[in-house]
């Protein structure tokens, strides 16, 4: 449990901040 309870918010924490880095990309480029 623990180490579920550590993945999801590091997983969740992986991809907002991919998410982030592609819509920075994206106003970078527009």
């Amino acid at each position: 449990m623990g180490v579920h309870h550590g993945f999801v918010p590091y997983a969740v924490g992986l991809a907002g901040g991919d998410l982030v880095f592609k819509l920075a990309l994206k106003s970078r480029v527009v």
